[in-house]
């Protein structure tokens, strides 16, 4: 008979019982990598990985950029400190947050993803669809109006459907039955007032100056509102006011953005097993990426276990020992970096190696130490 304290457990316990029970959390730990600007570097050798309330990050886009469709996703980050099992990606973000390209640094940590949220990535492309295929905007005006103003969709079974196709793109490898519930649940009660709201703001905005279709969706809004507010829309249509009204009957593109991103941040908390490496089987090379709302530092159960700082240009005096060696040849596609802090190990150079082709050399302070080749990455 199982004991009682581990049947207790395993009911507790979101992941395989099996997996738990043999020591999995601990096989679950890997190497994690975090892209950044060399500025950041000092201050992370110095404090760890701290979160910034600033929104920043691989795919910053501008206030215009993030207002400028509905099909463009606001891609700033979200809370906490990201990081990805592909050193490839961790590689492409640092560089790409960088105005000189190559002043950047990577960040390797030793992390259990039982701790971390699910990247927001994951999520966001599901709500690409729209809500009314090839809907008219007065369709997607009139649905919004009267989801705000009678608390239902006009049409119950396309709802239905439209929440059972969203929770069908999310589901995964690491999708548990309970999590697609809690999925389906919060979709059909938020998400699909936030995702209709966000498109009508959108699609609305960009032909709210063309008086005929101001004029239909104003007086479907009117045919829909209740009480006091029928009496203010009713005024601003007699007096032909009709951007006016559909004015006031959406909210902001900032505030349309920040309830989706509310949503989605949700999503990434009940799907957080999407940060586990290891339920997708399907593709098992696949990389995941995930975000920690703790500060990781350099102890404890996740820590940072090296710095890294890119060489974009190596200098003459301090390695020129290093370019009249055998392992420098001119034309090679070299990625040179030094070791801020931290230890520099071969399983973290097979880890990076494992997605990324380049010829990774990791300079010592000196050269007078023998190299450790890692199918052509080169570790002193």
């Amino acid at each position: 008979m199982e004991n009682i304290k581990e049947v207790v457990r395993n009911k507790l316990c979101e992941c395989d019982p099996l997996l738990e029970r043999y020591g999995g959390a601990q096989k679950e730990r890997g190497f994690w990598f975090h892209g950044t600007s060399a500025k950041n570097l000092p201050n992370i050798v110095k404090k760890g990985l701290v979160y910034s309330k600033r929104r920043h990050g691989f795919g910053s886009m501008t206030k215009q950029q993030r207002t400028s469709s509905v099909a463009t996703f606001d891609k700033s980050s979200y809370t906490g400190v990201y990081f990805t099992t592909s050193y490839k990606k961790a590689f492409v973000a640092a560089v790409s947050v960088n105005r000189k390209g190559s002043n950047y640094g990577i960040v390797v940590a030793s992390l259990q993803p039982r701790s971390l949220l699910a990247d927001e990535d994951d999520f966001v492309g599901a709500f690409i669809a729209p809500i009314i295929p090839g809907g008219s905007l007065d369709g997607v005006a009139f649905e919004y109006a009267h989801n705000k103003f009678t608390g239902l969709p006009s049409y119950p079974s396309a709802k239905a459907a439209w929440v059972a196709d969203r929770v069908r793109a999310l589901k995964s490898d690491a999708t548990s039955d309970t999590v697609l519930k809690k999925y389906q649940d919060i979709i059909m009660d938020t998400g699909y007032f936030v995702t209709l709201q966000r498109e009508a703001v959108f699609l609305v905005a960009e032909f709210i100056k063309s008086p005929g279709v101001a004029k239909t969706i104003a007086t479907s809004i009117v045919q829909l509102a209740r009480g006091k507010e029928k009496d203010v829309y009713q005024k601003l249509v007699a007096e032909k006011k009709y951007a006016q009204a559909v004015k006031k009957l959406l909210p902001t593109k900032k505030k349309a953005s920040s309830d989706f991103r509310a949503f989605i941040d949700q999503l990434t908390r009940i799907g957080k097993d999407n940060a586990r490496a290891w339920k997708h089987t399907s593709v098992p090379d696949n990389p995941v990426s995930a975000r920690s709302e703790k500060p990781i530092g350099y102890t404890g159960k996740n820590k940072i276990v090296v710095v890294l700082q890119a060489v974009p240009d190596l200098n003459a005096k301090a390695y020129g020992e290093f370019l009249q060696s055998k392992h420098y040849q001119v034309g090679t596609a070299y990625v040179f970096y030094k070791v801020l802090k931290g230890v520099m190990t071969i399983a973290i150079a097979k880890a990076m190696r494992k997605t990324v082709n380049q010829t990774v050399v990791i300079l010592p302070k000196t050269f007078k130490t023998t190299s450790v080749s890692v199918k052509g990455m080169k570790v002193y």
